[in-house]
């Protein structure tokens, strides 16, 4: 209010000494008057007005229409946004960073270093190029040291990057060096350098090396090294234990682990193991096989050692290796190298003049018929039935033509029959077992064979067994049909005699 006050106030007294018409009016005590209320009142800190000359604070909102320069440390204790900011991985827009420091920006240059605590990524992690696992650097200065004597080789020093304090460089002399460097500036390109290493300066972080001639690397042009060029290590010419390293390359398709590294080039000696699409030098591995492709994965390793193996064709079938066992035996089966079905490998055993295959991995039963764990492979395939008499074949008159006591006739013999299938008696595993009598009377073999139909594996046989034809010789025949099911397929098998 008081300000208000002090503006309408002023406004009078302005207004009076423009307005006034008489003359000599507007004297100086007036003017200076009016401009020393006006001072005054441009000194007061009312709170109207940013101060451009100390401490203060807006409480709205200020656009700068050309932007914002500031020379000292500027805090933004709520944040600060970036252009039209949306939040999100996939359509997020802008960039912020919150109260927290938490930031959400679309993409950052770094051109030295970036230290984290964690790093958290996407799920899916692409790699481009390559990747070695050894020793490495980066070419920060190139000093070039002319040839001392007239054919001699120029030298160059090397300065390599800190990357913290008191880090120092891990390459060794006669280090077998690969430097690369894409030039992303101009126009462009990547290229190579294979240099080695003829002397060490930990205290400098320097290397002092020597370009392999074009003769000996494997594009066959070599270049000078050069700012920003990565070093690793490919191998060492003279140290064994520096001759080797993993490398990865996703634009060849290949994960090696390369050994007896000693120069630039590196032939199939020098492939310890690879996985992937094998490399040129590994060609030979398909002229064997014509039916490898050589855009196929493949493994390649000069050594193997595994406690289990397993082959699988196009399908995904397993493919099994055999093993031979010889007789099956129950010490073998119960010891500590019992039959085998698995981890690639079947066992087959010999039992009873036939082959057979484990089915049932590290089992103690016999190779029988009626086992799970064995399936029959060769030898005797044939199901047949065998016929006994228990008084033989040999019959008089007389022992056929007994009686009981009570007037019924008296059995003379009995008839039983015995299956076999790969030599191994399997009667007790036979079904549909049918008895039938061929006398020359059809009417009273139906009879017969209906009055026995339950007879089972043994029919007992009397005189009246005989019919009608029991006076000729040769004239009635008794046969037994049988069955057995081996696997999904069923055997059928007849066996007669004639009396």
């Amino acid at each position: 209010m008081q300000n208000e006050n002090t503006i309408q106030e002023l406004t009078r007294m302005l207004t009076g000494i423009r307005d006034e018409r008489a003359k000599g009016a507007n004297t100086a005590w007036r003017v200076g008057s009016a401009l020393l209320a006006l001072l005054e009142y441009a000194k007061q800190d009312n709170g109207t007005y940013l101060s451009r000359e100390h401490d203060d604070a807006a409480s709205g909102v200020i656009t700068f229409l050309k932007g914002i320069v500031s020379e000292s440390m500027s805090k933004m204790k709520g944040g600060t946004q970036f252009g039209s900011f949306t939040s999100g991985i996939m359509d997020g827009t802008g960039a912020q960073i919150d109260g927290k420091g938490n930031a959400e920006v679309e993409s950052i240059t770094v051109r030295s270093s970036v230290i984290a605590k964690e790093l958290i990524v996407n799920r899916q992690t692409a790699m481009e190029s390559n990747f070695v696992f050894t020793e490495s650097g980066l070419i920060e200065s190139v000093s070039e040291i002319p040839a001392t004597s007239e054919g001699g080789n120029t030298t160059y020093l090397l300065g390599l990057q800190k990357r913290w304090e008191g880090d120092f460089t891990a390459f060794r002399e006669n280090d077998v060096i690969l430097a690369s460097v894409n030039r992303l500036s101009g126009n462009g390109g990547h290229y190579d350098m294979w240099l080695r290493v003829l002397s060490v300066n930990t205290v400098a972080n320097t290397i002092t090396v020597v370009c392999y001639p074009d003769s000996e690397v494997p594009s066959g042009a070599n270049h000078p090294p050069c700012e920003l060029a990565r070093l690793i290590r490919w191998g060492n010419a003279v140290d064994e234990d520096r001759q080797s390293c993993w490398y990865i390359s996703s634009s060849e398709g290949l994960l090696v682990w390369l050994d007896h590294v000693t120069k630039p080039i590196i032939d199939m000696t020098n492939y310890s193991l690879a996985m992937g699409k094998l490399p040129d030098a590994l060609s030979f591995v398909f002229k064997d096989f014509p039916t490898a492709d050589k855009r196929d994965g493949a493994f390649y390793a000069k050594w193997m050692v595994a406690a289990s193996f397993q082959q699988i064709d196009y399908l995904g079938n397993p493919i099994y290796t055999t093993r031979d066992r010889g007789a099956w035996s129950l010490t073998v089966a119960q010891g500590k190298d019992p039959y085998r079905n698995g981890e690639g490998v079947i066992d087959t055993v010999y039992y009873l003049g036939c082959k057979w295959k484990c089915l049932e991995d590290k089992t103690t039963k016999p190779p029988t018929y009626s086992s799970t764990a064995w399936a029959f492979v060769e030898g005797n395939p044939f199901f047949t039935l065998e016929m006994k008499s228990s008084k033989l074949w040999s019959f008089r008159l007389t022992d056929l033509m007994q009686k009981n006591e009570d007037g019924s006739w008296k059995a003379f013999t009995t008839l039983s029959v015995t299956g076999r299938l790969y030599n191994q008696n399997v009667t007790d595993s036979m079904v549909n077992v049918v008895w039938s009598r061929d006398s020359g009377d059809v009417d009273a073999d139906n009879k017969w064979t209906l009055a026995h139909a339950n007879c089972g594996l043994s029919v007992d046989l009397t005189y009246e067994d005989l019919g009608s034809a029991a006076y000729r010789v040769g004239s009635v025949a008794f046969r037994c049909d049988a069955e057995i099911k081996d696997g999904e397929t069923m055997y059928a098998e007849d066996v007669n005699v004639v009396f």
